[in-house]
């Protein structure tokens, strides 16, 4: 009697240990990118001829997905759950489509009864390995440096690895015409142009000006120098004052050289050196003269950042003279940022626009176009500064002049403007 018993209780232990064997699949959490599609999260409806009453939940770009139907036992995943149908890619180099449909009667994935398509991004390494899809190498464009650190585009191709390289069409600047140097063996930049469909072409340097933007080309032209005003003119004849703290030339004397002073609205005011710890007192004076600080730490404590500083001296007559202003960036003083084109946001997705430095206190626009998600291109605002032209012209056998065209983005292109100016490098 206590065999049999225990015989039936064995039994029913295997038959529950059989029933409860883990199907040994998971599903995986997609998610649609830019959460662009949205279903229910769960299926709820008429499925292989019978109805399938559940809440579905609310609807949602992330949902959860068997990537295989089939269990570790050859039976198929049951509940009419969502199931990765297929994975294609797409003309984007990080996204992939998957199609969504159901694990039904039997271990396949099929979508006659529901279906729904989503783009992923494959950089998510989880949802990559699930997916056995994985971003593909980034396409390149080689570069050409043309002067102190100035690169520019070496042609107008990206190069991409295992598939069709493609045109760029972004209107970068880009290398027109070169020669080999004869001592280094290198190329030497002599003309820029800018990238139009995959070909480079001439830049608009000899076209009609479009009607620019007022524009402080008289400071980046002469780089380095003390400003003799504090605002400049603009081509409608109307006056603009130059950003607060700007080195400028308060007065000149004979015995100790330019005075220094800076721009404060629109004014060159006098200054006055005062210790670091006196500034975090009064960091910012209301009347002249205007306090620079000789640290940019005091006990220990850092300054405020754009805090104006002694950045260089002169000596002159027996002691030292302010020579240049500059402003405190974590507890050092430093050279004034330069100046650059304003953040702007792009409505196209994963947008980057391109700057290239032409001079310490300029940065301009290399490309008037940004190049975006899937290679597409979105304008950059009209009265951007860009490179309209690197020209390098050789003379008297071994010297050579270099300039610098800069133009103003127009409609996507940089265009020659009214307020278009030459730097000499």
């Amino acid at each position: 009697m206590r065999g049999t018993a225990l015989l039936a209780l064995m039994l029913a232990v295997s038959a529950a240990t059989y029933v409860h064997v883990p199907c040994g699949r998971y599903p995986t959490k997609i998610t649609s990118l830019d959460n662009a599609t949205c279903i229910p999260e769960y299926f709820s409806g008429i499925a292989d001829g019978g109805n399938i009453t559940r809440h579905p939940g609310n609807c949602t770009p992330t949902v959860s997905a068997y990537t295989s139907c089939t269990c570790d036992d050859g039976n198929g995943v049951s509940g009419y759950n969502y199931c990765v149908y297929n994975v294609s890619r797409t003309p984007d180099d990080n996204t992939a489509n998957v199609t969504i449909g159901l694990c039904g009667i039997g271990p396949k994935c099929y979508t006659y009864d529901f279906n729904a398509s989503m783009e992923v991004d494959l950089r998510d390494p989880h949802i990559a390995h699930s997916l056995n899809a994985f971003p593909r190498s980034p396409c390149v464009a080689p570069d050409l440096e043309v002067a102190n650190g100035m690169k520019v585009a070496a042609g107008c191709e990206y190069y991409c690895y295992g598939r069709r390289n493609k045109d760029i069409k972004d209107e970068r600047v880009c290398v027109l015409e070169w020669y080999t140097g004869t001592l280094s063996g290198e190329p030497v930049v002599t003309l820029t142009g800018s990238c139009t469909n995959g070909i480079c072409r001439i830049s608009g340097v000899y076209e009609y000006p479009v009607k620019g933007t007022c524009h402080d080309s008289e400071r980046y032209q002469h780089y380095g120098k003390l400003l003799e005003k504090c605002s400049y003119r603009c081509p409608n004849g109307s006056e603009a004052q130059r950003p607060d703290g700007l080195s400028c030339r308060f007065t000149k004397a004979w015995y100790k050289g330019d005075v220094v002073g800076v721009c404060r609205n629109g004014v060159c005011s006098e200054i006055r050196e005062e210790s670091a710890c006196a500034m975090k007192q009064h960091h910012y004076r209301t009347i002249p003269p205007v306090s620079v600080a000789k640290t940019c730490v005091c006990d220990h404590d850092v300054l405020a950042n754009g805090t104006l500083c002694a950045l260089s001296y002169k000596f002159r007559l027996g002691r030292y003279y302010i020579r240049e202003v500059g402003i405190c960036l974590g507890g050092h003083c430093k050279h004034r940022p330069p100046h650059r084109p304003a953040e702007y946001k792009f409505k196209k997705k994963e947008c980057q626009a391109m700057n290239v430095q032409v001079t310490p206190e300029l940065v301009v626009a290399a490309a008037c176009s940004a190049t975006c998600r899937r290679y597409e291109i979105e304008a950059r605002p009209n009265g951007t500064l860009c490179l309209l032209q690197y020209r390098r012209d050789t003379y008297q056998l071994v010297r050579y002049k270099q300039t610098v065209h800069i133009g103003e983005c127009w409609n996507g292109k940089c265009k020659y403007s009214d307020n278009s100016f030459d730097i000499r490098l």
